[in-house]
């Protein structure tokens, strides 16, 4: 069985660790990592690093998958790839929110291809996800993840594709909330 690889955001590019001799990952029994440069520490987990594990498949033209990937399928929609505790595995999150299972017959099916990923690809303005935020301010004053207490969010998808729920995640943990349009009225 190979060992997993990894990558690792250090909060201003991707070092992929298992590419070089120079690099080495410590996870710690309780999901604490650090990462060393030779013998030095180089970064550990905080909430501007983003620790990635490789899940296993490739896209439709042979680059390897990891969590936190964009995807993009042959039509345009557009996917990212994590983990789904329920679902036990990693899925596809739509920018409708809905989650699609992964699995190497979808992938080529799709056919999917990573486009990007949560931290090197450039973000957008989304007109949906800055009303939404505006909105739900003038309740709840600044806005928090409630999971690590983050004020700064991503939507997936465009204005003029999304239908249904707003995916919406913390840049820092990457947590999902969904918000229906009904609360931007």
């Amino acid at each position: 069985m190979p060992a997993p690889e990894f990558r690792v955001w250090d909060g201003d590019e991707m070092i992929y660790v298992n590419d070089s001799a120079v690099w080495s990952l410590k996870i710690e029994d309780s999901s604490d990592w650090t990462l060393h440069r030779k013998t030095r520490l180089h970064c550990r987990e905080s909430p501007d690093t983003s620790l990635m594990q490789h899940i296993g498949l490739a896209d439709a033209e042979g680059k390897q998958i990891f969590d936190g990937d964009i995807l993009q399928d042959g039509d345009g929609a557009v996917a990212m790839v994590r983990w789904a505790s329920d679902a036990g595995g990693y899925v596809l999150l739509r920018e409708n929110g809905n989650p699609v299972g992964l699995t190497e017959d979808n992938i080529q099916n799709g056919p999917w291809r990573v486009a990007g990923n949560l931290h090197e690809t450039p973000n957008r303005i989304d007109p949906d996800l800055s009303r939404l935020l505006n909105r739900l301010r003038e309740y709840t004053g600044e806005v928090e993840c409630p999971m690590c207490g983050g004020t700064e969010f991503e939507a997936g998808g465009t204005p003029e594709d999304r239908q249904g729920p707003i995916a919406v995640h913390c840049v820092r943990c990457h947590h999902v909330m969904l918000f229906h349009d009904d609360v931007l009225r």
